[in-house]
């Protein structure tokens, strides 16, 4: 993989999808929000299915574009709603990915498929338990304003 490329390709995305939701950009996309997208994320999910499960190649690269696109979309909606921007939501899947592997990451040993399938759910579990402690710790300090 030619990272130079695939970082030229992914910044010239990220500057038409900001054209497209700026001040002056598509009235369409611009008036998309987490709840109207829906629709479209679950057509196109299964534009991608299809095209995997007939192992159409041209048609999984571009339903994978769509598919990206609309989580790019989703993304800049939250931005401009100030909760968190495409940034984060890579930093969020790239530690995400790094726990769940230690096997890769950590010099943790690896063992049968199983058992990666129980680390990763136990890891997963761990990760739930720790959100819903922050979440609550959240909630009591605005009980507390």
């Amino acid at each position: 993989m030619n990272l130079h490329k695939t970082d030229n390709a992914f910044l010239a995305l990220r500057k038409s999808i900001e054209q497209l939701t700026g001040e002056s950009g598509c009235p369409w996309d611009k008036k998309q929000t987490n709840e109207s997208i829906i629709k479209y994320l679950k057509s196109e999910t299964q534009e991608l299915i299809k095209g995997l499960e007939k192992k159409d190649y041209q048609n999984i690269c571009e339903e994978l574009g769509d598919v990206l696109f609309i989580v790019m979309l989703i993304s800049s909606y939250n931005q401009r709603q100030e909760r968190f921007d495409f940034n984060d939501v890579l930093v969020q899947l790239n530690e995400k990915l790094i726990r769940r592997h230690p096997h890769v990451f950590a010099d943790t040993p690896c063992g049968t498929e199983e058992e990666l399938d129980q680390q990763w759910q136990r890891i997963k579990d761990e990760e739930k338990k720790a959100a819903k402690k922050a979440q609550n710790h959240k909630k009591i300090d605005r009980d507390q304003v």
